[in-house]
């Protein structure tokens, strides 16, 4: 059966959204500019307690930087300051492995809150969806290109793709849920990474190639 997907489409009602690279120590923190598939299974799973197969894309965007202390509690003083970027859009879309017994719940969302990346508390993550729609058939069909978001590994074969020229890495996944986002057993899984080339649906592509097979 041919791969088929629901369009996500949601609003920013924050400062933006920070979905950061997991880096120890250090005082800056970069942004990337999509939606990979953690970020996508996290999320749901804390809303709905179910899990999908996903990657998002924002909108035009810009990259920003924001100025944040850590305060220490226990001793009462902050310290030192850390910058994080964060992307600065109107929203974006999310795209998700159509599964029949899951699309009623997230087609409910239409006009409920939610909350896409980090720094919550600071006034970034803020998300309003707006609409679900199933991809039309004409954005699935198979290109050559740069693959448009990370996603796991575990991915390619119900996303109907087909590996050419990967750039391979790591994403977290929890395999234990404790709720409000929270998870135990966390783990590095094997992922596919943006600009790798494939042959993929257009929806997964971000910039058409001719590369050499």
């Amino acid at each position: 059966m041919k791969a088929r997907f629901l369009e996500v489409n949601f609003e920013v009602k924050s400062k933006g959204i920070i979905i950061g690279q997991r880096i120890k120590g250090g005082v800056f923190r970069p942004v990337i500019d999509h939606i990979p598939s953690s970020t996508v299974e996290g999320m749901f799973r804390n809303i709905l307690n179910i899990n999908v197969k996903g990657f998002g894309i924002f909108n035009e965007y810009e990259i920003r930087e924001f100025t944040y202390s850590v305060r220490d509690k226990m001793l009462n003083f902050s310290k030192m300051p850390i910058t994080t970027q964060y992307i600065k859009t109107n929203g974006g879309k999310i795209y998700i492995l159509k599964e029949d017994q899951k699309t009623e719940l997230i087609e409910n969302l239409v006009g409920k809150t939610m909350y896409l990346g980090g720094l919550k508390s600071k006034g970034f993550g803020k998300i309003k969806i707006v609409g679900v729609n199933e991809v039309d058939e004409g954005k699935l069909i198979g290109i050559q290109g740069k693959l448009v978001a990370n996603i796991y590994l575990e991915y390619v074969d119900p996303f109907e793709i087909k590996v050419i020229s990967p750039i391979y890495g790591y994403l977290i996944k929890g395999t234990g849920f404790l709720g409000n986002g929270l998870y135990r057993n966390l783990k590095y899984i094997k992922s596919l990474m943006k600009n790798s080339i494939v042959k993929a649906p257009k929806i997964l592509i971000e910039e058409e190639t001719y590369y050499d097979e």
